[in-house]
């Protein structure tokens, strides 16, 4: 019983940050005829994570429901659906291509409620950010509004790189990653923007930033000397 009502307490703490994250609590529902009267302990736990919203919104709006800001309201048709996966604006898929693979994994797991927890998570997310007005997510590395779906991704990579062999799994992630580190450059030193790079400035524009990347390393060896130095209780080198 604890563990339903820990579960929407979560999900009210998740839809605290990004509301689309909130439909996703029906995912629960594909438990139902196992947990039966149980899956109802949702509702208590999501009002109780939930409730710190609903007072900000009751004091600032007059009003219990959730309000966007002015001029950011969801607009579902015609919405941006396409957009949000395969824009050169920021989309999923275009962005991150090795999610591609990871959908095609989804497939191949053997658990059908997996596969459809999958699969609606995805549809609503989808629907979700592409009735945003600002579907592309705004000045932000990819399509950042689907970054909840990441445990489905690992899955699905997971299921994919089961059934490859370790050589054409290596390949496969050594290329996708020569996409995207690249492309962490070529966003951070060459498209610094938020209007759209059209595909022209993605994949032209991946050669010019390669010889900037060595300065995008001293943050991420800063990160590494700061969790080994307190992993092995010593001081950290100096600088």
């Amino acid at each position: 019983l604890a563990g339903w009502l820990l579960l929407g307490l979560l999900g009210g703490l998740m839809a605290l940050t990004r509301f689309q994250d909130g439909p996703l609590l029906a995912i629960a529902l594909l438990d139902l005829p196992r947990a039966r009267w149980r899956v109802l302990l949702l509702l208590p736990g999501i009002l109780l994570g939930f409730a710190p919203q609903l007072a900000t919104d009751l004091y600032l709006f007059g009003s219990w429901l959730p309000v966007r800001p002015a001029g950011q309201d969801l607009t579902p048709l015609p919405g941006h659906y396409w957009e949000v996966l395969f824009s050169s604006w920021h989309g999923l898929f275009t962005w991150s291509p090795i999610l591609l693979a990871a959908v095609a994994g989804i497939k191949l797991l053997p658990d059908r409620r997996l596969k459809a927890a999958f699969a609606y998570s995805l549809l609503v997310e989808t629907l979700i950010n592409g009735a945003a007005p600002d579907w592309w997510g705004g000045f932000a590395f990819g399509m950042r509004r689907f970054l909840d779906l990441t445990p489905f991704f690992v899955l699905g990579l997971a299921a994919v790189a089961t059934r490859l062999p370790s050589r054409v799994t290596w390949s496969a992630s050594s290329l996708l990653g020569a996409w995207n580190l690249p492309l962490i450059a070529n966003f951070t030193y060459i498209i610094r923007t938020d209007p759209d790079p059209a595909y022209l400035g993605l994949v032209p524009g991946q050669p010019p930033p390669l010889p900037s990347l060595p300065p995008l390393s001293p943050p991420a060896a800063v990160v590494r000397a700061l969790a080994l130095c307190r992993l092995l209780a010593t001081p950290l080198p100096p600088p």
